[in-house]
């Protein structure tokens, strides 16, 4: 037996680690403590790697590799060297999970015989103890005319007991035995279990090409999982997983399905991964290129070098690199790398924040302003949080919501009295800020309770939301602002003339209130009078004004409480609220649309709709 050990790092490391027991220590080595206690040595059966830690099982075993991490459960495991299901209790290792010939079970009493197991059926040799009763051979006494099962003598073929008649006092010769054998992926049962292909069948399967598992079905060596990113097209084993997903040569085959593009680039499927909408117009971010606008264009906000209305989705008219997009009521802006931004669009106000008031028809980068972290745009202005942790603003401003406490519109970003900024949102004629303290603070127009301070003053520079704390998602509307805190909850403030604070009246609101019946919340989406939200599970949510199906819940009723959206079983990743409409982007990269649709912004060639559908491929 090669019980080859290493030192324990000559007990230092004991002593540096009092709160480690041997077990574990040498775990981190992939082996087992000695008798001793005192040294690290290979289980019984194995030998030590070479040039390295762990061992190795020669008849195809394995030691656990050193596990850790917040997932780890350490337990007990025990070797099965005859592959039956039952390891020996006499040879025990620890580890997260089970290394090859090791099972949970420790019940065998002869690791060495397959067929020796707790179920097993006791065979007259003199020898062995199937039932693992504690006996050998009980009620094998010979009577004549009498038969028992034996064991058997050939490894050919599927196992079977032989059988030994009793003649005179004498058993006969054991007739039609076959011995035990490693179960193999044949249609037989190999190992005299009871069961056909099962256990260690699959291990006669001989990985193919991106095969990650294997398995036996009566016979037939069967890919269970191709590797990340790879598919069984042909059902044929000894080629593998031979389709690459994703490329064009596979695309909208062998169950590839394209969520959202035509697969006519040599890349592909494209799928969305963002959506925004603003007052009509509507942009998804793709998974490769530029993004793709549609809807209201009379200002150049969609962004295509054109002013004409777009009824399905067109590539932007530009070569930046985007990161992500906001919508306003009739302007665009978008994050770019390296923290930069682009607008385009309406500029009367100076929205686009480029030093002038001219409107823009394709993606104009701001001149000497960067280290931007986020960007949100209102009705008629911007606000952008940096990555310092302050905040700027431009556009207008006659209500204050460029918080730089004058009514002045500006057409170049101005900073706002505000630090420890982690996100910025802006509403119709209102700005928010979200703080590393996970509190929210607000500047602008208050006649409908929009900055939550209590009161309906205006104000020109950040309040803070009175009763707001363990904010993680901020989101503003019309005149409303919505809130996901850290347990999942949302909370709302501002108008509710139409019921889009969630909670079941259309009456004023002060203060802060939390909406009932909404769990596992990840994000919200506001728009002029409705809400919307998104769970962990993909559902979306709606609530306030419907007057044109907005809210996606295929009926015109105007619900003061969050409805959800029958969808058909197609869940979302994001979701986002325009002035009319509402946007979502399903699981796999298509995005659908809902509500007002005068414009195009719901990018379906079709009239409005009450429910969510399909927006054209691009």
């Amino acid at each position: 037996m090669h019980t080859h050990s290493v030192a324990i790092a000559a007990l230092v490391f004991l002593a540096c680690s009092p709160s480690r027991t041997p077990e574990e220590l040498c775990a981190a080595v992939g082996r087992v403590p000695n008798a001793a206690r005192t040294a690290c040595v290979c289980p019984m059966g194995a030998i030590p790697e070479d040039g390295g830690v762990g061992c190795v099982v020669t008849d195809g075993g394995g030691t656990p590799s050193p596990d850790s991490g917040p997932g780890c459960d350490p337990r007990t495991f025990y070797r099965d060297r005859d592959g039956d299901g039952f390891g020996s209790p006499s040879d025990p290792l620890d580890g997260c999970t089970p290394p090859p010939g090791y099972v949970a079970n420790d019940r065998d009493c002869d690791d060495a015989c397959e067929p020796c197991t707790p179920s097993g059926i006791e065979v007259c040799d003199g020898v062995r103890d199937e039932d693992c009763s504690g006996s050998v051979d009980e009620g094998c006494a010979c009577v004549s005319g009498n038969r028992r099962a034996c064991p058997g003598g050939s490894d050919v073929g599927e196992c079977r007991a032989g059988e030994q008649v009793c003649s005179a006092g004498i058993w006969g010769t054991c007739a039609s035995a076959v011995a035990p054998s490693a179960e193999r992926c044949n249609g037989l049962d190999d190992d005299c279990n009871g069961a056909v292909d099962d256990g260690f069948a699959s291990n006669d399967c001989a990985r193919a090409t991106g095969v990650e598992i294997a398995g036996c079905d009566f016979g037939t060596c069967v890919i269970s999982r191709c590797a990340a990113s790879l598919a069984d097209c042909d059902g044929d084993f000894d080629n593998g997983c031979e389709v690459t997903l994703g490329v064009r040569t596979a695309c909208r085959s062998c169950g590839d399905v394209c969520g959202w593009s035509a697969c006519d680039s040599t890349q592909g499927c494209n799928p969305a991964v963002q959506v925004v909408a603003g007052g009509a117009h509507t942009c998804a971010a793709r998974r490769r290129g530029v993004p793709v606008c549609w809807g209201r264009n009379s200002d150049g906000q969609v962004g295509d070098s054109t002013t004409s209305p777009r009824g399905a989705p067109v590539a932007l008219a530009s070569t930046l690199e985007f990161e992500a997009i906001t919508l306003g009521f009739q302007h665009s802006c978008a994050l770019l790398a390296g923290g930069f931004v682009a607008c385009w669009g309406r500029n009367v106000d100076g929205q686009l924040g480029d030093g002038t008031n001219d409107r823009r028809v394709v993606p104009t980068q701001i001149a000497s302003f960067s280290g931007v972290r986020s960007v949100a745009a209102g009705s008629h202005h911007t606000c952008a949080a940096m990555v310092d942790g302050t905040v700027r603003c431009w556009g207008a401003n006659a209500s204050g919501q460029l918080g730089d406490g004058t009514v002045n519109p500006r057409n170049r970003p101005v900073g706002v009295p505000i630090t420890s900024v982690v996100d910025v949102a802006s509403g119709g004629v209102f700005s928010c800020a979200r703080t590393s303290d996970l509190s929210v603070w607000c500047w602008g127009d208050n006649s409908r309770r929009q900055l939550g301070d209590g009161t309906t003053q205006q104000r020109r520079s950040p309040v803070r939301v009175s009763g707001l704390g363990n904010v993680q998602v901020l989101r503003s509307g019309g005149a409303h602002s919505c809130v996901v805190t850290t347990d999942g909850g949302v909370a709302c403030w501002g108008a509710n003339m139409q019921g889009q604070l969630g909670a079941g009246t259309r009456e004023e609101v002060v203060g802060v209130i939390r909406v009932d019946g909404l769990t596992n919340i990840t994000d919200v989406a506001l728009g002029s009078e409705h809400s919307c939200a998104l769970d962990s599970d993909g559902f979306a949510y709606c609530w306030g004004s419907n007057s044109v199906g907005q809210l996606g819940i295929g009926r015109a009723d105007e619900p003061t409480e969050p409805q959800r959206i029958d969808t058909g079983g197609t869940r979302f990743i994001g979701i986002e609220a325009g002035a009319l409409h509402t946007c979502a982007v399903a699981t796999n990269g298509a995005v659908f649309c809902w509500g007002f649709n005068e414009h195009g912004q719901l990018g379906t060639g079709l009239s409005g709709s009450f429910s969510p559908i399909v927006v054209a491929e691009p």
